[in-house]
């Protein structure tokens, strides 16, 4: 049998969530993020993957936007954070409940060690939707707001008349697309 493993690996594990901006206009972007991060040494012990359970957001329309990993080999961490974009339709203020993320490490070094199930939570986090000024808005808006960049291209340099064009309009951008015009 192996020698007991330290009981403060699971305080090494950091697991924090965030919304950015903390104020935003009726169907502006907020953006959670929740960030997991492991050192190296414990995570050539796990026997198997963590369980991650992200909050589920009540009273506003949730995406996914793509999961980012990063290894800092300064410090030997492994850096996973889940991202979702948030809108929310009427202002007031928005509560998102803690994450969950359970782990189990070996007690001992033995292949046949038991292991120990840790569960962290993360942080319940808020944030607060105003409705977008009167002031300066165009007289059809119908709620779009955010930061948008449009571009344009045709495939080919120098068309003749009556020949076939591909035009490519990209649009880009912050925001909820479901609510432009």
């Amino acid at each position: 049998l192996g020698a007991p493993l330290a009981a403060q690996d699971s305080e090494r594990v950091g697991f924090a969530a965030q919304v950015a901006p903390d104020t935003i206009y009726v169907g502006q972007q907020a953006t959670y993020a929740l960030t997991v991060r492991i050192p190296a040494d414990i995570r050539q012990r796990l026997r198997r993957n963590p369980e991650f359970v992200p909050p589920e957001p009540r009273a506003m329309l949730a995406y996914e936007l793509p999961i980012s990993r990063s290894a800092s080999p300064a410090d030997a961490v492994e850096v996973h954070t889940f991202r979702r974009a948030l809108f929310v339709l009427t202002p007031g203020r928005y509560q998102i409940p803690a994450a969950r993320l359970s782990y189990a490490l070996p007690q001992s070094a033995s292949f046949f060690s038991r292991e120990d199930e840790r569960v962290l939570r993360s942080a319940a986090t808020s944030f607060v939707a105003i409705e977008p000024p009167t002031r300066g808005r165009p007289a059809d808006w119908l709620g779009a707001v955010g930061v948008w960049r449009a571009s344009a291209r045709v495939d080919r340099s120098d068309p003749r008349v009556g020949d076939p064009v591909v035009l490519t309009l990209r649009l880009e951008g912050e925001g909820n697309p479901t609510l432009l015009p």
